[in-house]
Parts: structure tokens; sequence; C-alpha cells
């Protein structure tokens, strides 16, 4: 799975910039929050050559944390950027990350975690992965989603979590994302369709297996392989994927190379798994598919 080959960059990433004196990004995850907050929409801005850009607009504003998205930057070391500047006027010192983003409808990689002291103010940027929008095939950014989820820095507990927070650049109105959905489909129930995409047999951490996943049902779901092989022989994939209802995601399922290496299987010609489709928010089962077998060149 490319999230986790990513991770493992943008920490090679941080050691660099702290070698250099310079801030880095730092990873998007962290513990669900509460205390839902109301939707805020940011609107576009005219921009030059038609480039997607946003105004200045202030997307959080509650509990005494006041959070602005400034702009939109296109040329971020690890992918585009939107700026934001975060107040924190508690007398906590508090966390803020972004959450379940989305951008084109199509659930996209992010880096974002910034630490801000209490009666402090923080410039940051929620940086969206290069490779993750290549890999969605999103070339202009017309609108994005995401979640602010913030905590207390020192003791971890919950703080808050935004309602859906939609932002959409200057584009919004005369873009249209395509969505590429060749492939062999092997799944089409109640709403969702996972279609695979094809392998890269050259993967960061081993082979990757492509899926689109559609989440058109009324869940927010996590998809999961069960009871995998590749060659006939069984390992366990590097596969875990969230959706939300209503999005998209492009995402990989992985067979490390240290399994490859275990098996002595040298390119990976076939494989069979079963899918395990549960609820994000109660954990409960949706759908468990019959086996599915695909073959690869």
């Amino acid at each position: 799975m490319k999230n986790l080959a990513c991770f493992i960059l943008a920490l090679l990433i941080y050691l660099v910039f702290t070698a250099c004196g310079a801030p880095a990004p730092a990873n998007t995850e962290g513990p669900p929050a509460a205390t839902p907050t109301p939707q805020q929409t940011a609107q576009p801005t005219a921009a030059p050559k038609g480039e997607p850009a946003i105004e200045s607009t202030v997307i959080y504003d509650e509990g005494g944390v006041k959070v602005t998205a400034k702009s939109l930057s296109l040329n971020g070391l690890l992918g585009p950027e939107l700026d934001v500047l975060i107040e924190n006027n508690t007398d906590k010192n508090l966390t803020i990350q972004a959450q379940n983003v989305s951008v084109n409808d199509f659930m996209i990689s992010t880096i974002f975690s910034s630490d801000v002291p209490s009666g402090k103010k923080a410039n940051d940027a929620i940086v969206f992965e290069s490779w993750s929008l290549e890999a969605s095939k999103v070339d202009k950014i017309a609108g994005i989603e995401l979640y602010l989820s913030i905590f207390e820095t020192d003791s971890l507990d919950d703080y808050a979590i935004s309602d859906k927070i939609t932002i959409q650049t200057s584009v919004a109105d005369s873009h249209t994302q395509q969505v590429d959905r060749s492939g062999k489909t092997v799944l089409d129930e109640g709403g969702i369709t996972i279609i695979c995409k094809g392998i890269d047999h050259e993967g960061f951490l081993g082979p990757e297996i492509v899926f689109l996943i559609e989440n058109n049902s009324e869940y927010d779901i996590t998809v999961q392989a069960g009871s995998f092989s590749a060659n006939g022989f069984s390992i366990d994939p590097v596969f875990s994927s969230d959706v939300l209802s209503g999005k998209r995601i492009v995402d990989s399922m992985t067979v490390l190379q240290s399994d490859m290496e275990d098996n002595e299987i040298e390119t990976i010609s076939e494989i069979e798994f079963s899918l395990i489709i549960f609820d994000a928010d109660t954990f409960e089962d949706i759908i468990k598919s019959e086996p599915v077998t695909l073959e690869f060149e």
C-alpha cells in the first residue's frame, strides 16, 4: 500500500529538513475527536491562466480555535499545499490534524499535523501528496473536503472535530473530474464497486495490486482482504482502505518483497483473495465476498 511507502518517504524528508534547521511536514494520523461544529465553506477567487486558487477564508472558528485557509500553493515539495493560519486562543496546547481528505471526490493522502501552544498562532500547510493525486488522475484541484481533528498536545485528550469543511477553488465550475473505470470488476454490490486496475511489479515495498474503489452506499466503509494467496502461497498483504460515503479511492494491495523472497516467488502470476467490507464507524460487517481470482502477465 502506497500510504506506508509514502510515510517512510515523509519520515526521511523530515530528518533531512530537521538537519537543515527547517520545519518539516508531519503525518496526518491522530486520534479521533468529538464535538461536531457547523460546516464551513471556502469560496473561490480568480486565478491567472486557469490555475486553481482560493480566496483567504475562515474555515473553522469554534471553542477558541480559528483556522483560516489562506491560499493554494501548487508547487510544494511533496505536492500541492493548502496554506493555513491557525490561532489558538484557548488555555490548552493543541494539535490540529486533517482527516478524511478528498479532492474532486477522490480520497487523497495528505501530510498535516500542527502543534500550536496556548495563546499562539502558527502558519502551516496541508500537503496533498503528489503520488496520490497522480494515481487518481487529479490534474486540477477543483473541490476539497476535509475534517479537522483537534486534541490536547500534552494529554492527547480529544478537544473537537469539525463538521465537513468544503473548499471550492476558482476552477470548480469549469473543471470536470474524469474517472477511469477500465480494468476488471471484482465486486459490484450494495452501491460499492471495486475494479482491479492491474499490478505494479516494481512497487516500493513489493508488488502492488491497484484497485479503484467507489462507495455509493450510505456507509463510510473500510475495505480489507482475507484469505490471500499469491501463486498458491498464503500471504498477508498490506491493505486497508477507508472510503467515505459518496467518495472513491485508488489504493494498492501490497505484497511485501520479504514475503516474495520467503516463498521464492519471482513474479506474481495469480492471486486469490476475498474482500471484507465493514462499517468504518460501527465495525459491523457489510459484505464478505466469495473468493476472487486474478491472473497477471
